[in-house]
């Protein structure tokens, strides 16, 4: 997949993470953590022409400061995204704020993804 297949993929999943919060929290957790991976990868091949090449996708959070002057934020969001991820082989439930905070840092990584994509061109950007 390239950039811009990530992108619409990473948007795909964090409106499907949004849809589904209030039926199904660990779903909408779940979702949420691929949105969010999606839009990392979409990020580092927009800004590097490369995707994570660690399994897992934990250098993330060190490649994603270097994107813009947001990154180190985007970096502590996919930071709480992994390790959500991560969790989950545990079996330790999601509680519905912690589904509600992942589905919110998704969309944010997402949007964040489409203004370094579309600029101040897309109808996100403030």
């Amino acid at each position: 997949m390239v950039g811009a297949d990530l992108l619409r993929r990473a948007r795909q999943l964090s409106d499907a993470s949004t849809l589904v919060l209030g039926e199904d929290h660990e779903l909408a957790a779940s979702a949420a953590a691929l949105a969010g991976v999606s839009a990392a990868d979409a990020i580092t091949c927009i800004r590097f022409s490369r995707r994570s090449s660690v399994p897992y996708h934990h250098d993330a959070p060190t490649l994603l400061p270097q994107a813009d002057d947001r990154g180190p934020q985007a970096a502590a969001v996919i930071e709480h995204l992994l390790r959500l991820r991560d969790r989950r082989p545990t079996r330790t439930p999601i509680t519905s704020g912690e589904a509600r905070r992942a589905v919110a840092h998704a969309a944010h990584l997402v949007t964040f993804a489409e203004r370094l994509a579309f600029g101040s061109a897309h109808p996100l950007s403030t």
